[in-house]
């Protein structure tokens, strides 16, 4: 348990502090903060929110996988239905 909650809090920090000195430093070097620096750090601190669930996914404790196998297949199967019921009506 304690091993995951450094994982999740070490990719924390590394998607987070580039922004956190970035902003320091453009306080001081305003010249240092180019467009392709603000891109990369804005990917780094978005990704932080696609790499989370991944991350928690992934753990041993936790039971999002058979939760989210069990949604993804009550939402294609209610998808499913309302397209072949579309296609009957359509037929007649």
């Amino acid at each position: 348990m304690f091993f995951f909650l450094g994982v999740v809090v070490g990719v924390f920090y590394l998607c987070w502090i580039p922004f956190l000195v970035a902003v320091v430093l453009s306080a001081f070097f305003k010249a240092l903060i180019t467009p392709v620096v603000v891109l990369v750090i804005s990917t780094l601190v978005f990704s932080n929110s696609g790499i989370n669930p991944v991350l928690y996914g992934f753990s041993v404790e936790s039971r999002l996988p058979v939760g989210l196998q069990e949604a993804v297949a009550q939402a294609f199967s209610d998808v499913c239905q309302e397209h072949n019921a579309d296609k009957e009506k359509k037929r007649l």
